[in-house]
């Protein structure tokens, strides 16, 4: 009979359940301990928990949308339409941070629209919308990000001139905007 403990040295970078199972919780490198609790002979193993969030950089027209590794989107720019996503139409020559969204997984960026698509499965489009490209249902600009209706479980997403389109884990394709629909459709 084998009776294991398993512990994790450092707590805030990973944790372990009582079957060995390890969760990543930052990233870092810390150790784990195996101890044969029978024997009392135990064992450490390096651990290195890193972040595989897709660091990114998107041009639209006179804009770009950047991706940073911890999963928050900044854009600078050209705003006319909101493209920047920061709740004005004030230009940007520094990147700025669009506070509302976070834990992204990818982007895109079209002419004049931004597309972020999070951990969750969810899209969030913001900028010009006269085309319905933003996936919300009208064709009205939005200077901060809104929620593109009817899509979930969302695995990759594009963007070109004023259409936006997205794939979903079961392989179906959504489109939406300039000579679509304003709402995501199964192309």
């Amino acid at each position: 009979e084998i009776n294991l403990r398993f512990e994790v040295l450092d707590n805030s970078i990973a944790s372990v359940n009582n079957s060995g199972v390890i969760t990543g919780l930052t990233p870092g490198r810390t150790k784990v301990r195996i101890t044969d609790t029978i024997n009392n002979i135990s064992v450490l193993t390096f651990l290195e928990v890193v972040d595989n969030v897709k660091v990114d950089v998107q041009e639209g027209k006179n804009f770009t949308v950047a991706l940073k590794q911890n999963g928050t989107v900044f854009t600078y720019g050209l705003n006319s339409s909101g493209q920047l996503g920061i709740g004005s139409e004030e230009n940007k020559n520094i990147p700025t941070k669009i506070e509302s969204l976070s834990n992204v997984k990818s982007i895109a960026a079209g002419y004049s629209q931004g597309l972020a698509l999070l951990e969750n499965g969810k899209v969030y489009a913001w900028g010009a919308g006269t085309n319905g490209q933003l996936g919300d249902g009208n064709n009205e600009n939005s200077n901060v990000p809104v929620l593109v209706d009817g899509l979930s479980n969302i695995v990759k997403i594009d963007a070109y001139k004023n259409i936006s389109v997205a794939l979903d884990s079961d392989g179906k394709a959504y489109v939406w905007g300039q000579g679509y629909s304003t709402l995501p459709m199964r192309s």
